[in-house]
């Protein structure tokens, strides 16, 4: 991660570095609208165009795929947008929207690895069916795993490396810069942020599975994911940003 003179224009406070999350955002509100409602409409042909007799796990895993893929150029945009934001650049939507593209691969390739980690540690999060109730013990610590991991995303698209390796390295990065001490109060922010979405969308799946509604899986997880993917970006590159600041790595590259 890099950004010369961003380190000094980053506000240090947490309620301060909410609000730059936010104003970025909103600057550019109109183009990431736009790119989560293409995520929307790639997840809804996904799962409305799949043949009625296909493998139900096998329509699962393949929305869950395209959802990933298609989010990962908000998240890639977004994360752009905030860093030339606070490093006081105001690029027009074509540059950041092409900036966005470059960095795709290497967003979606991070999402991905976070996702199979996310997948593997439900029943450590207490989300699902629990084999073993002891497994709520580790709630907390699974959290903020899954908080750490969060920030994968908006690292692998500010990263320095080319896009074929930043989707690794800001995978490692992301756990290298959260799961300091010096970052662990901030990071538990983070961490909720991170972990309501994925309860809301567990709960809303079992509530609209029990009433038998049809494609429910998408109902419950895709709107859900629209609507926070951008928000949920902001405030993890914010983060990103401030915890690579507080261990002296953004001003010097790595």
């Amino acid at each position: 991660m890099n950004g010369g003179q961003s380190a000094e224009r980053l506000p240090s406070g947490i309620g301060a570095l909410v609000d730059v999350a936010w104003r970025a955002y909103c600057e550019r509100f109109g183009l990431y609208l736009a790119l989560a409602a293409a995520s929307l409409v790639a997840c809804a042909i996904a799962e409305f165009a799949a043949p009625a007799k296909a493998d139900p796990l096998v329509l699962a895993l393949v929305l869950q795929l395209v959802a990933v893929l298609s989010e990962a150029l908000v998240v890639a945009a977004v994360a752009l947008g905030l860093g030339s934001y606070v490093a006081d650049e105001h690029p027009a939507a074509k540059t950041l929207l092409r900036g966005a593209l470059f960095r795709w691969p290497a967003v979606a390739g991070a999402l991905v690895l976070v996702n199979l980690v996310v997948d593997y540690t439900l029943p450590a999060g207490g989300i699902g069916p629990l084999d073993d109730p002891a497994y709520l013990a580790l709630a907390p610590v699974t959290w903020l795993l899954w908080g750490a991991l969060g920030l994968a995303g908006p690292i692998a698209a500010l990263s320095p490396d080319l896009p074929a390796i930043a989707a690794f390295t800001g995978f490692g990065r992301a756990l290298l810069l959260s799961l300091r001490l010096a970052n662990i109060v901030r990071l538990v922010l983070v961490a909720f942020a991170t972990v309501v979405p994925v309860m809301l969308e567990s709960m809303l799946t079992d509530a609209l599975k029990q009433r038998g509604v049809p494609h429910f899986e998408f109902w419950a997880q895709c709107p859900v994911d629209v609507a926070i993917v951008g928000p949920l970006a902001a405030l993890q590159t914010a983060f990103a940003l401030d915890f690579a600041r507080r261990l002296g790595r953004l001003s010097d590259g790595r």
